[in-house]
């Protein structure tokens, strides 16, 4: 059986405005209340979900670890070599890292 393919419409900004135009403010204010109930239903299931990853562990009940970059360690020392690093490194930690080295070169000015 072969199907039919689906017909595509040019929608122009005319199109756009005169749909929105016709429509009255108290339909778009429900219709907008609508949206922000869908929003905040998905954000509630979000944070469920979340939880349920992360279980009972929060981060200040993590071990503070030592820092695994040196530092007196360098942009070029670090980052231009082609060796994988003997450890990882936390993301968090390289953010600093990388935020602390281009504030000295003036890249937040």
């Amino acid at each position: 059986m072969a199907t039919r393919p689906h017909k595509i419409q040019k929608v122009t900004d005319r199109d756009i405005l005169s749909s929105t135009s016709a429509t009255s403010p108290a339909a778009t204010a429900q219709s907008f209340s609508k949206n922000l109930e869908n929003v905040v239903t998905g954000q509630e299931l979000w944070q469920q979900q979340r939880s349920k990853w992360l279980g009972n562990s929060t981060r200040s009940s993590r071990p503070a670890s030592r820092p695994v970059i040196s530092p007196d360690s360098t942009y070029d020392t670090l980052l231009l070599t082609t060796r994988p690093f003997a450890i990882r490194i936390p993301l968090v930690e390289m953010v600093d890292f990388l935020q602390e080295v281009w504030a000295e070169e003036g890249m937040y000015d």
